[in-house]
């Protein structure tokens, strides 16, 4: 794995019309990211459901380092508008430049009811 890639990397909520930087949780058996706005609720309407756990981060992360060692150590690789599915997390990498990346997570099954 690439180092310092969880240091350098910001996690959004996709789920919007700009990006929102999701949040850590304490959830009753781990910890997860998950949107700002996950949970709650006005008048009626509900919040978003966006979320996602360290683990599927980690397994993103993975993905994308994967990607970055493939070019190798000679080529500077702009991952900017690259976008994957994995495991029904659609991602979009934002933002990469001098090893920052910013990630659009959109966690299709969360939406599922």
């Amino acid at each position: 794995m690439i180092q310092n890639l969880w240091n350098n990397t910001k996690i959004y909520c996709g789920n919007h019309d700009r990006p929102v930087e999701m949040v850590l949780k304490q959830g009753p058996k781990s910890i997860f990211y998950a949107c700002p706005e996950y949970g709650k609720r006005y008048q009626g309407e509900r919040g978003c459901p966006n979320r996602i756990s360290v683990d599927a981060v980690e397994k993103v992360l993975n993905h994308i380092s994967c990607k970055l060692e493939e070019a190798g150590n000679n080529t500077l690789l702009d991952l900017t508008n690259y976008t994957f599915t994995l495991n029904g997390i659609k991602c979009t990498v934002i933002k990469h430049r001098y090893g920052a990346m910013s990630l659009s997570i959109i966690n299709q099954k969360a939406f599922i009811r």
